[in-house]
């Protein structure tokens, strides 16, 4: 119903699908056939399509650690700062196990 609603053109529909010219007939033919019902059904799948989609974002900002009220380019400008941070830890880290191994053979 979405590619319908958004006037998409026939192959267009046909391709995203993997549907041929007649299957596309059959469609639209049962469509305009029993309209009210798959009208309701559709909306009922939007509506629950909605309410999921607002649940899984509600459960995403509860558990990001980013603040929810930052713009996509800072949200990415923290990132990136956080992999830095991580990169300049393993490096430490690395050196201090390069070292401390040195220490232990020089021995």
């Amino acid at each position: 119903m979405d590619s319908l609603k958004s006037e998409h053109s026939r192959d267009l529909i046909k391709q995203l699908f993997l549907i041929s010219d007649e299957q596309l007939d059959a469609v639209l033919e049962y469509i305009a056939a029993h309209r009210t019902e798959v009208e309701e059904e559709y909306a009922e799948i939007v509506r629950r399509s909605q309410h999921r989609r607002a649940f899984y974002e509600s459960i995403f900002r509860e558990r990001s650690p980013l603040p929810g009220d930052v713009s996509a380019e800072e949200r990415r400008a923290l990132l990136r700062q956080r992999l830095v941070e991580k990169h300049a830890d393993r490096c430490r880290n690395m050196n201090i196990t390069i070292l401390l191994d040195h220490d232990l053979e020089g021995r």
